[in-house]
């Protein structure tokens, strides 16, 4: 049995309806169980809502996750946040 933990993880992935992400999704929550971790899942109705995606990715920097998943809409408008992340304990690719 997994020891329990307060750590959160927090996604915000593209077009959560989409059927792909769904199977993300039910992957993440078992891998969370799992783990004995909280997980926060969400994502933009659609693929193009690329505001919406950064105004969320934006409100989950501001709890500061032990972990962030995060699949960009648009890596342009997502670089000037992720650059912020630049720290020790943080690490992304594109």
């Amino acid at each position: 049995m997994p020891t329990r933990s307060k750590a959160i993880t927090s996604d915000a992935v593209q077009g959560l309806p989409a059927q792909f992400w769904q199977a993300v999704k039910k992957g993440a929550y078992q891998a969370a169980l799992d783990c004995g971790v909280g997980i926060d899942f969400e994502g933009p109705a659609t693929e193009s809502q690329v505001d919406v995606q950064i105004d969320m990715l934006t409100t989950i920097l501001s709890k500061h996750p032990s972990a962030i998943a995060f699949a960009a809409l648009d890596t342009k408008a997502a670089l000037p946040l992720l650059n912020k992340l630049r720290l020790p304990r943080f690490h992304y690719c594109l």
